[in-house]
């Protein structure tokens, strides 16, 4: 991967003179704070869920975003209909399995869309992608109530399952292709007293994921680029979601430059072959 800083840069250029039309299928709870988010980074977002219409909007748009967060069986058409015109296109796609495991509604619809669709990443806190893997964790809901022990663990054991990019979101984000493994440690405490920063983070990630060459590094990119935006409006005075949405327009490539921290990590397998340890970190600059 090259270096963070110009990778981070290089995107969000990318994305500013594109201008890409991202196609999110989204719950309600976060729906307007996902769509300013991607008009922040400068995608153009689309909140198509009709399933009289989004197989044409999938096919015009250049990502699709998945968001499993207020499932209803006609939004869960909608997710398969624009899915499969987004795959007969080669436009990529985003999974996030908001609540899978919290009922056994939410785990097989999120399955069903895995096995269904040609995911291009998947992105979910530990619980939830614990859950698609088949493993019990606890969830609240659709928080997960603690991290797992082996949050880098889990993210290579589901990218290496699944075949696909894989990211595991918590205090610290950690991204797996299957074979690399990097923690994105960019983010804020504040982050997690605010509904919604899960999905507009998603949302960030959609966008770059339009106009990457590589899934791995739009979900690096987007993560990092996010959790930045936090630092920096976990600073401002005035109110924390706005402020994010200003860093996320407003960021440097100076500031970028500055700020990000992505480490490469060494992963060693154990015995039993499920639980992989982290045996070495190194900043990536």
């Amino acid at each position: 991967m090259e270096s963070p800083a110009r990778l981070f840069n290089r995107l969000r250029e990318r994305v500013r003179k594109r201008r890409p039309l991202v196609h999110f299928i989204t719950n309600f709870v976060t729906a307007q704070a996902v769509a300013d988010a991607a008009l922040a980074v400068g995608a153009a977002p689309v909140m198509a869920l009709s399933p009289l219409e989004v197989e044409e909007v999938a096919r015009s748009a250049q990502a699709l975003v998945l968001n499993a967060g207020t499932p209803t069986l006609a939004r869960f058409e909608a997710m398969l209909r624009a899915g499969r015109s987004a795959a007969s296109s080669g436009i990529p796609i985003l999974l996030d399995p908001v609540g899978a495991g919290a009922t056994a509604f939410r785990l097989e619809l999120n399955r069903t869309l895995l096995r269904e669709l040609p995911i291009s990443v998947l992105k979910g806190n530990g619980a939830e992608i614990a859950a698609l893997l088949g493993r019990d964790f606890a969830l609240k809901g659709v928080e997960a109530q603690k991290e797992p022990p082996d949050p880098a663990g889990l993210a290579l054991a589901a990218a290496r399952n699944f075949g696909i990019t894989v990211a595991v979101t918590g205090g610290r984000d950690f991204v797996s292709d299957g074979e690399r493994v990097v923690c994105v440690e960019n983010g804020h405490p504040k982050m997690r007293s605010l509904a919604g920063t899960g999905c507009m983070a998603g949302a960030v990630v959609g966008a770059f994921l339009a106009v990457a060459d590589d899934p791995f590094d739009a979900a690096v990119a987007g993560l990092g680029f996010f959790g930045l935006a936090g630092e920096k409006a976990a600073g401002s005075a005035g109110g924390f979601r706005d402020a994010i949405l200003e860093a996320l327009a407003g960021l440097t490539e100076a500031e970028v430059s500055a700020g990000i921290r992505v480490t490469e990590v060494t992963m060693r397998r154990e015995l039993d072959l499920t639980l992989y340890v982290i045996t070495d970190h190194r900043m990536l600059k």
